[in-house]
């Protein structure tokens, strides 16, 4: 089956990519002039490039898309337009390419698109709190509405926090690892107050395979989370422990909160389980010490921070 992704070269789209590659499929990748490859070296030549939508729908003629380039969530200096052209403008571009081809369009959302708020379901109100919220949002709807209206086939999947192997060196929990691993405190914004819904990436992986094949209504929206809500600290604590403690967290400096910054965040997933029998499988421990092996394994991949 030809499969086009985008976001190939992010995070959770290079474990889609390989998962893709291995079952088998024809994967091509949908990719901006910003492209790096850097994750995808252990998968070069397998896998076809394109850089226009028209071209690749045209052409590829994809069975599924799934949709998962975007800005990231941090730094948090990135100028809303900057969120709205690649987020929403991305989407319209692709959606409007696919248009009357019978392809599947999964669409990677956020659980940022319903703001603050803890056990969130599909049926929550979206009260985005930031402007890559608010973008996600809006991009949401834009695939909602073409699935209406133009008989796309698409389905919305908002996730939580993911996390996991090839996460970027910024992100909290491999900062934790890097701080373990040099021995350094570790230092949390606000004090590690907030509170979120982590999932492993290889179940992030599985609910995205599944909503490729999964008979939906037109715009379904589905919670990729855990359902569980554990705190920032909790968290960075659990790491280091599993590392054997090999430092401490510094509750006496903490660095300061983002101005837009969301206390909690969690959700509840019964979308997955009733439309695409779908749970996680992987506890956060056994999450953290997959997550912990992988960076320790790859230490270039932390000093990419420096």
């Amino acid at each position: 089956m030809n499969v086009l992704l985008t976001g190939g070269s992010g995070f959770l789209g290079r474990h889609l990519a390989a998962r893709l590659i291995e079952d088998g499929h024809s994967a091509a990748l949908l990719v901006s002039r910003r492209f790096r490859p850097e994750r995808l070296a252990a998968l070069e030549g397998r896998y076809r490039i394109f850089t226009a939508a028209d071209e690749a729908a045209r052409t590829f003629r994809p069975a599924v898309v799934f949709h998962l380039a975007s800005t990231p969530f941090n730094p948090p200096g990135i100028p809303a337009a900057e969120h709205y052209r690649v987020i929403l403008g991305g989407t319209l571009e692709l959606l409007e390419a696919l248009a009357g081809t019978g392809a599947r369009f999964v669409f990677a959302g956020s659980g940022a698109e319903y703001g603050a708020g803890a056990g969130l379901g599909e049926n929550a109100a979206l009260e985005p709190r930031t402007m890559l919220g608010a973008a996600k949002t809006a991009a949401s709807i834009l695939t909602q509405t073409f699935a209406r209206m133009s008989q796309v086939s698409t389905i919305v999947l908002r996730f939580f926090t993911p996390y996991g192997p090839w996460e970027h060196p910024h992100r909290l929990i491999p900062s934790v690892i890097r701080s373990g691993l040099r021995g350094e405190p570790v230092r949390l914004r606000g004090g590690g107050r907030q509170v979120r819904d982590y999932c492993f990436a290889g179940d992030a992986v599985e609910a995205m395979v599944l909503a490729a094949r999964a008979t939906s209504p037109p715009g379904a929206v589905v919670n990729v989370c855990s359902g569980q809500a554990v705190a920032v600290r909790d968290v960075a604590a659990l790491t280091l422990a599993l590392m054997g403690h090999p430092c401490a967290i510094d509750d006496r400096r903490p660095l300061p909160a983002r101005e837009d910054e969301i206390w909690e965040n969690t959700g509840s997933n019964p979308g997955a389980r009733e439309l695409l029998g779908w749970t996680p499988s992987t506890p956060l421990a056994r999450g953290l010490e997959q997550t912990i092996a992988w960076f320790v394994e790859n230490p270039q991949w932390l000093r990419l921070a420096n």
